[in-house]
């Protein structure tokens, strides 16, 4: 087999594989970024210096120079999507105007490159904004291209502007890879839609090495308006496809999904991380997990989230397997699925993380339950929670509430937790939660041991026990209230 040369987006693309000739792109990756003004209904955008910008470059005039500085609710240079006015204006993100980033091309460009001509006008004005070099339709182009089994996609090092999301599909066998976390970074400037990567019937494909900054957070997100519907943007997520990894990535600020994947088969996540700085106002999805999938593992994977957010998840799906995963303020759910495993997870709930009821305080740190009808056929044989590491580091809010840890629902059965230690805080008012409830399970044959739960709980608030077990046994385990089929047992 003849092997297959890689393009370099650096320049131009070398190494054409079999018998392609080597040609220019129209222009290479780019990393510019200026500082410019620009009238409102003009079309005529001034930088601050010199610039290396072209006729047929495409850039980017992020938010934040108009008079309401890009804050959720004015009019951005780009204009607005516009807030709800059906069920979605109670929904944070849709409940007042998004302003939107100017995202055009360049027509004509003065001869120091300090005045660009676009071919859109700004919706208002903006002074001082940050100007970013687009890198979306050379990277949407590349992805896009017929090429083998084998080609390989190696982006440069450089932090690189793009307006929205990537895609890759049909084309099976690539290699999309930077030159490492932090080193090749794919950055969505505040006010355009959070751009990801999405990969569709693409089986065989690798995505590594590279790190994507969106900006999901109170202010200065951006939307796509799809008419009847609005796309929140994402990490890295695949689509329809057998055998895929997603190997050393990392994704900072987006909506949903930085390493998932819908309808897969043996999907592999290894060593990514994600990491969100603002609180979360409404529930979208996951950021770690599969749908309707079989046989995926997430193998030292981190999230640190500055406020609790619902982190990993399998989603009606057979066979996953999170193995050594790590977080902080986020959390695990099997939900409608079966034949998983959870091994060695380390889990760090921060002192007031909870920043409003978008995480309810029902919501368990780990949540085994059969939401989603039908559930996959798995959920029958159960999984394996195993060496969980839970450390509780204060109250999650003033209310002085603590998380329950594993919940097990009724329709869940043959879960089995297998070793571990868990920590919380003592009960205390005026909490209507229990306190140090490390396991309530209500699922059938449900058995836990060589676990140890911390912590005083309340035995008047459900389940009153720091392990509760409904159906199944407990055994070899350290607390200070067990109870087993409503028996009390005073520790072990």
């Amino acid at each position: 087999m003849r092997r297959r040369d890689f393009i370099t987006l650096l320049g131009g693309v070398t190494g054409w594989p079999f018998d392609f000739a080597a040609q220019a792109l129209p222009y290479a990756m780019s990393s510019e970024k200026r500082i410019g003004s620009i009238d409102a209904d003009s079309n005529i955008l001034t930088l601050t210096e010199p610039s290396t910008f072209k006729v047929g470059n495409q850039v980017i005039v992020e938010v934040g120079g108009e008079a309401g500085q890009g804050q959720f609710g004015t009019v951005g240079v780009g204009g607005v999507v516009p807030a709800a006015t059906d069920g979605w204006s109670t929904f944070y993100y849709r409940s007042k105007d998004c302003p939107l980033a100017l995202v055009a091309k360049v027509t004509a460009v003065s001869d120091d490159g300090r005045t660009l001509m676009l071919d859109k006008s700004a919706a208002t004005a903006a002074t001082r904004a940050c100007v970013y070099f687009d890198n979306h339709p050379l990277l949407d182009t590349t992805l896009r291209e017929a090429h083998p089994a084998g080609w390989k996609v190696t982006l440069p090092a450089g932090d690189f502007a793009i307006s929205d999301k990537l895609a890759h599909q049909s084309y099976s066998g690539w290699t999309i890879g930077g030159a490492g976390k932090g080193a090749t970074i794919l950055r969505s400037p505040k006010g355009v839609p959070c751009g990801g990567l999405q990969c569709f019937e693409t089986d065989d494909t690798e995505v590594r090495d590279l790190t994507i900054v969106g900006n999901a957070g109170q202010s200065g997100f951006g939307l796509k308006d799809h008419g009847d519907w609005i796309e929140y943007g994402m990490g890295i997520t695949f689509t329809r496809c057998s055998n895929c990894i997603i190997r050393d990535v990392s994704c900072v600020d987006v909506f949903r999904k930085a390493a998932w994947g819908e309808y897969t088969n043996n999907l592999q996540i290894f060593d990514c991380d994600l990491t969100i700085n603002d609180p979360f106002r409404a529930y979208l999805e996951w950021w770690f997990g599969v749908s309707d999938s079989f046989n995926g593992t997430f193998r030292n994977c981190r999230i640190e989230s500055a406020y609790l957010i619902p982190g990993f998840e399998s989603f009606r799906s057979d066979g996953v397997k999170f193995i050594g995963c790590r977080s902080v303020n986020a959390s695990f759910a099997m939900n409608s699925s079966g034949n998983f495993v959870i091994d060695s997870p380390s889990v760090t709930i921060k002192a007031s993380s909870q920043f409003d009821m978008t995480f309810h305080v029902q919501n368990p740190i780990v949540d085994i339950n059969s939401n989603i009808k039908p559930p996959n056929r798995a959920t029958q044989m159960g999984g394996l929670v195993q060496n969980i590491l839970l450390s509780c580091e204060g109250y999650i809010n003033a209310n002085k509430d603590s998380l329950r840890g594993i919940v097990i629902g009724a329709d869940n059965p043959n879960v089995l937790i297998d070793g571990g230690m868990m920590t919380y805080p003592d009960y205390a008012p005026p909490s209507k939660m229990p306190g140090a409830c490390g396991v309530n399970s209500t699922g059938l044959n449900t058995r836990v041991r060589n676990l140890t739960v911390t912590g005083t709980v309340n035995p008047d608030n459900y389940p009153g026990a720091n392990i509760a077990v409904a159906n199944g046994t407990v055994t070899n385990c350290r607390a200070g209230r067990i109870m087993v089929a409503g028996v009390l047992r005073r520790g072990q």
